[in-house]
């Protein structure tokens, strides 16, 4: 089926070249460049506003309406650490702030893994669902590790960085390599449900 895209439900990181007038300054040409080099042009350009609705009465949808709940979680996560890191540096407790908002992101992101991998959760019944899809679901959960691990070093960068823009550069790494990996799980759901799972 044709893509459908999730930017409305990515991090406001992507703000900046979906509504300008939200952008924050200091990551928007970075992620563009990065996003565009991963997805292409056309992804950015294309439709953002048909959603499919999930029958709540279908019992297979139970770990995709988990999922769904854990990524609107792991979005508000994602959108205050990228304003926390965005304030300015010179702020009194602008490090203990970010640090406290990327402990938050770290609990939201073990808490999707948790759900997602689990023996009933959503990984295991794409994988019932649409067993063509297992070498692409296997590659969504191997990126689980190396996300957990970039949340930690964006963490320690905070606490023992003194250059808030080597900080910065760490901690918005983390949310780019977040947010791709948000969207290929979106797509994944789509492929395998034709449902736009969305919050993020």
């Amino acid at each position: 089926p044709t893509r459908t895209v999730f930017i409305q439900h990515l991090s406001t990181a992507f703000h900046a070249f979906v509504r300008p007038e939200r952008a924050l300054s200091w990551p928007s040409e970075r992620i563009r460049r990065t996003i565009i080099g991963e997805l292409g042009q056309n992804w950015l350009e294309a439709s953002t506003n048909e959603v499919t609705v999930v029958n709540p009465d279908d019992p297979t949808t139970e770990a995709l309406r988990a999922a769904s709940e854990r990524r609107v979680r792991l979005k508000s996560a994602v959108s205050s650490v990228e304003r926390a890191a965005a304030a300015p540096s010179a702020k009194q407790g602008w490090r203990d702030n970010l640090i406290h908002e990327l402990e938050d992101l770290r609990i939201a992101l073990d808490q999707h893994v948790d759900e997602v991998e689990g023996e009933t959760g959503l990984l295991a019944e794409l994988t019932q669902v649409a067993p063509r899809l297992a070498r692409k679901i296997e590659r969504v959960r191997d990126e689980h590790p190396g996300l957990v691990t970039q949340v930690a070093a964006a963490i320690l960068s905070v606490k023992e960085s003194e250059s808030p823009e080597h900080t910065r550069s760490t901690v918005l790494d983390a949310l780019v390599a977040l947010a791709l990996h948000r969207q290929k799980g979106a797509d994944l759901v789509y492929e395998g449900y034709s449902v736009d799972i969305g919050g993020g």
